[in-house]
């Protein structure tokens, strides 16, 4: 059974990002963007700034307990004649340095600066050159300049879902990495893992296999692994928008093998569950994928055991 409710409440009670850390992501995102637009570091040269990843494909589910969530932000720059490309995150970084607000908080990685809102979020900051109409993010380590697909990306997969009515495949990839985050029985960054999922949409036959949540979850899991089973060595995961890029850089072939062998059992598990014709045990077969949390069974199906007097069966089978 497909149990189309039982998804949507496990959405948005177990799944999705709370409206409060949105709304507190944003303010305090406004309050970077505003803080570097108007600094005499950036205002001569600052475009734009928007918010990119899962925060911009609307993807980013909520945490594990006791974890962070991490969301993007790119500031988008006119070339500075005298800067070298490390200095755009250098000097960006001791900008926030000098300021006490965000001196114990900030911290480099090698195409951007992270400011730690301890307990609850990372925010990475991407400086983002624009250059006519190329976009170039800054490598420090290896002081280059690489070229980025600026909203490429996240044009690419809104149009992968408007083929699908909108929503849908957003909603299928928040499960997929609720699934990852809470079994870590596979590993895929999460980029890689919303391209593989987004590009199973491919031409639509038919409407009805995208018709609810847990139709479009199987759909999109057996295309997937239809294409993982007919790949045996690990397949280059480009960026749709810019081809010279891939994803594959935190990924390898014993990863992959692992994934492939994973997803085999996930999916099976699932058109196990959606055939399931008993409401409680097709609740009990999703459970399995996804936890307790999801749905809810009848008062004599959630029992585990029963006192009985009769010496047949302790279990009250």
């Amino acid at each position: 059974m497909k149990h189309a409710q039982a998804f949507s409440n496990f959405l948005s009670g177990t799944v999705n990002l709370n409206p409060t850390r949105i709304e507190i992501l944003e303010q305090r995102a406004n309050t970077i963007k505003g803080l570097l637009k108007n600094s005499e570091l950036l205002k001569e040269n600052y475009v734009d700034a928007r918010e990119q990843g899962s925060w911009a494909l609307k993807t980013i589910i909520k945490p594990r307990p006791n974890k962070e969530f991490d969301a993007d932000i790119r500031i988008y720059l006119n070339e500075f004649p005298d800067w070298e490309p490390k200095d755009y995150i250098e000097n960006i970084y001791s900008f926030f340095c000098s300021n006490s607000a965000y001196s114990d908080m900030v911290s480099r990685k090698t195409r951007c600066l992270t400011l730690n809102y301890s307990g609850d979020f990372h925010l990475d900051v991407i400086p983002c050159l624009q250059k006519a109409q190329e976009f170039f993010v800054m490598n420090r380590h290896e002081n280059l300049m690489e070229p980025t697909d600026g909203d490429g990306y996240t044009e690419w997969f809104k149009s992968q879902d408007k083929i699908v009515g909108g929503k849908t495949l957003i909603k299928v990839v928040r499960l997929v990495k609720y699934l990852r985050d809470i079994k870590q029985t596979f590993t895929a960054k999460s980029v890689l893992l919303t391209t593989l999922l987004a590009h199973q949409i491919g031409t639509i036959e038919s409407y009805d296999d995208f018709k609810d949540i847990p139709t479009s979850l199987c759909t999109i899991s057996n295309r997937l692994n239809n294409f993982l089973q007919v790949n045996l060595n690990m397949p280059i995961i480009k960026n749709p928008a810019l081809p010279e890029e891939d994803f594959n850089r935190h990924w390898d072939q014993d990863k992959y093998n692992n994934f492939r062998e994973k997803w085999c059992t996930y999916t099976e598990k699932m058109n196990s569950a959606i055939s399931e014709t008993s409401r409680d045990e097709s609740i009990k077969k999703w459970r399995i994928i996804f936890g307790d949390e999801f749905g809810t069974l009848t008062e004599n199906s959630s029992k585990t055991f029963q006192i009985s007097t009769s010496p047949a069966s302790p279990w009250g089978k």
